[in-house]
């Protein structure tokens, strides 16, 4: 098993509501989508002449049996899609680069870091496909993290200061439109809370909405007290949490009202290797605080992912385990 942190204590026994095929045993279900870039195009076009797209499918079981847990491995299959990007882009009109992935009203839906587009992709036994999806107000957008809250799906760039990166959009299926709203004042106060305010940086990939606590978690894939440099892309992962308090009733727009006091830091208990970072997360039991996620190493000669659990409190539930294959998976997401 490959591992992107250790620890020293033993696993205590874990409650968590599921599917239970017997005596103290739970599986919990899991679906990922890769993140192909350019190795996205299939290199054939469909009946009207476009690109046609690939995502890698990664799905299988989290087993939790007396006290310990194995994976069982699905075989990987591919999504496809047309291009839906402009014919005189020639990067984006060949490749899609999906980030996250959330359930909603029994539909998966994944979005394309790119460009902003939005899929519906269907799983159905080893066969996948991607549609996109006709939404009003959808612009190019670097969408890195996504998840649901209240009836909406939340979206969101970055929060790359250096990037200028500082926005969410809330997606409403029930009438196909969105809002996007500017975070500029709330991402400047995160980087003051954490002290990266005058040279450090961060890049976040992934966050959930706790309703329990009214908090949204936020977990950076890249930070540094140091200003960001390319020898050191892809070799700032973290073991940071961030949570804001963000009242169930709150809107987007009162994210830039929030205060460093209203911001706290966790760290996950382990030994953390910068070269992995945290890419996506789902809550495998959002009442106890308990989270899937994905980490990814993504350097030169290396591209490899890690699925692992841990809790609110930073404690590691299950140790990281590598894919079968080495794949830059993105989203996540836990039936």
């Amino acid at each position: 098993m490959g591992g992107v942190c250790s620890r020293g204590d033993e696993d205590d026994d874990i409650i968590i509501e599921g599917e239970s095929d017997g005596e103290n045993e739970l599986e919990i279900k899991f679906l990922c989508v890769s993140d192909k870039n350019r190795e996205s195009s299939t290199g054939e076009v469909d009946p009207e002449g476009k690109s046609l797209m690939a995502s890698t499918v990664q799905t299988g079981l989290m087993v939790h049996r007396r006290g310990k847990w194995k994976i069982v491995w699905n075989d990987i299959c591919e999504a496809t899609a047309s291009s839906i990007n402009k014919k005189d882009d020639e990067l984006l009109s060949i490749t899609t680069n999906l980030s996250d992935i959330v359930q909603h009203d029994g539909h998966y839906l994944t979005f394309d870091d790119c460009t902003g587009n939005v899929y519906q992709l269907t799983y159905d036994d080893g066969e996948s496909s991607l549609s996109p999806l006709n939404i009003k107000g959808l612009k190019k957008s670097n969408i890195k993290w996504a998840f649901k809250r209240k009836e909406k799906v939340y979206y969101g760039t970055s929060l790359n200061l250096i990037n200028k990166e500082s926005d969410i959009s809330s997606l409403r299926m029930a009438t196909k439109t969105v809002k996007h709203n500017n975070i500029l004042k709330f991402n400047k106060t995160l980087y003051k809370t954490l002290g990266i305010a005058k040279n450090g940086y961060m890049s976040i990939e992934s966050a959930l909405y706790r309703t329990v606590t009214e908090e949204l978690l936020l977990i950076p894939h890249q930070f540094s007290m140091e200003p960001f440099s390319e020898e050191r892309k892809n070799m700032d992962g973290t073991k940071k949490l961030i949570f804001v308090k963000w009242k169930i009733q709150e809107t987007s727009k009162d994210l830039n009202k929030k205060r460093e006091k209203d911001i706290r830091v966790v760290e996950l208990n382990c030994t953390w290797d910068r070269n992995k970072g945290i890419t996506a997360i789902d809550w495998i039991d959002e009442d106890q605080g308990v989270i899937a996620a994905i980490s990814t190493t993504n350097i030169e000669n290396c591209t490899e992912s890690h699925l692992l659990v841990f809790n609110t409190e930073g404690k590691i539930i299950m140790e990281p385990e590598a894919f079968p294959e080495e794949i830059n998976y993105q989203g996540l997401c836990v039936n």
